[in-house]
């Protein structure tokens, strides 16, 4: 049925209980849009962090693929050369990995009655300790 009424678009007034009711509104929209701006923020920082980690690793291994080596801490056992005046470090399979000239300090060799005198004294102070056997008094100064 047909009661001859049409919707029409007009311009309405706002009371002032409506103004605030929209205004309470608006403030809660802004609120909410500067909370998912923070949060926005924080994921992309988050996710800035975690590039730069996995880029700085792309540059080393980019690194170590164009020089062709890295640097890497191993066990070797240092010998001296006297007669070279070098201190050669071999690997545990006796492999020559590095050589250096010997310090001045290295060259001073020792008399094998020196070397079981530091023997002794090691020795005396891993079994004794720094206190004097009679008194239990500390010797040292």
């Amino acid at each position: 049925m047909d009661d001859g009424k049409v919707r029409k678009t007009i311009k309405y007034k706002f009371n002032s209980d409506e103004i605030v009711a929209e205004s309470e509104l608006l403030a809660q929209e802004m609120a909410e849009v500067s909370d998912l701006e923070a949060e926005k923020k924080r994921v992309a920082d988050n996710f800035k962090g975690k590039i730069s980690h996995v880029q700085l690793s792309m540059a080393e291994r980019a690194k170590k693929i164009r020089d062709g080596y890295e640097y890497r801490s191993i066990e070797c056992t240092p010998v001296p050369d006297y007669e070279e005046k070098l201190m050669r470090f071999y690997d545990d399979d006796m492999a020559l990995i590095d050589e250096r000239p010997l310090t001045p300090d290295e060259l001073q060799q020792r008399f094998e009655f020196e070397q079981q005198q530091g023997e002794i004294a090691r020795e005396d102070e891993e079994n004794d300790g720094p206190f004097d056997d009679q008194a239990g008094e500390s010797t040292a100064a």
